[in-house]
């Protein structure tokens, strides 16, 4: 059987908060926020390295993947919604 190391020093504290508060919606919030600004800048970078014509900043870049992630109605406005359709 293998043996597990010991639990990271974040791990622990994690736990222990855990613990004592619960998990809280505006701890998720926090999660959901850091997971979505990382999103912008490494899908910024990503557009402008691989399409530097269009972007021509890595601004630019993050300014495309801010309203990509932002957009929250998509196609489905501008053509008819039916059950053909959504297969």
């Amino acid at each position: 059987m293998e043996s597990q190391s010991p639990p990271h020093r974040s791990e622990r504290w994690l736990d222990k908060r855990v613990e004592q508060k619960g998990l809280r919606p505006r701890d998720a919030a926090y999660v959901i926020g850091a997971f979505w600004a990382i999103a912008v800048v490494v899908f910024g970078v990503v557009e402008r390295l691989v399409d530097p014509k269009t972007f021509h900043s890595i601004w630019l870049g993050m300014w495309w993947a801010f309203e990509t992630v932002t957009t929250v109605a998509g196609h489905a406005e501008a053509r008819r919604f039916d059950t053909a359709t959504c297969l």
